[in-house]
């Protein structure tokens, strides 16, 4: 498969996947249900989730939970710019579709996610808005619904 194919994205795993594996939406909600409460480490990425959770829920309803769905990239570049920008040197970049005929979808930007640590409350909703309401887009990620299927393995 190629970039120039629009059915396929990109995604990011840690470990190794065979092409026809089945990559089910939700895992990022289950992780962080996972998180110990007693453990500071993951404080403000609950808030985080929890922030751009009721945000989504109060004002963009019709978009996908993040806690629900799955992260892919439209493009080479953009994947491994995500996996750059976040020390992701360990996972492995996979070309994959998704599986749902009309799942739900939202192009959101990660740009967003750049001052995490930083600000207030109020500038993370401000943030989570931003995120949700699908404009100005300069680092464009899918989330989605849908599980996806693997294609194959994109090699360094």
């Amino acid at each position: 498969m190629t970039e120039a194919n629009a059915n396929v994205l990109f995604y990011l795993c840690s470990y190794p996947l065979e092409p026809g594996s089945i990559v089910k939406a939700g895992n990022w909600g289950r992780i962080l249900q996972s998180y110990p409460l007693s453990n500071q480490a993951y404080w403000w990425r609950l808030l985080r989730e929890y922030v751009f959770e009721s945000v989504r829920l109060r004002e963009f309803h019709n978009r996908p939970s993040r806690l629900a769905s799955i992260f892919v990239c439209e493009s080479l570049d953009s994947i491994k710019t995500f996996q750059e920008q976040n020390d992701r040197f360990f996972d492995l970049i996979y070309e994959v579709e998704l599986i749902e005929h009309s799942p739900l979808v939202h192009r959101a930007c990660m740009s967003v996610f750049d001052e995490d640590h930083e600000g207030t409350v109020t500038s993370l909703e401000r943030r989570a808005r931003k995120y949700w309401d699908g404009k100005d887009i300069t680092r464009p990620e899918l989330v989605t619904t849908s599980d996806v299927r693997i294609l194959g393995r994109r090699r360094p």
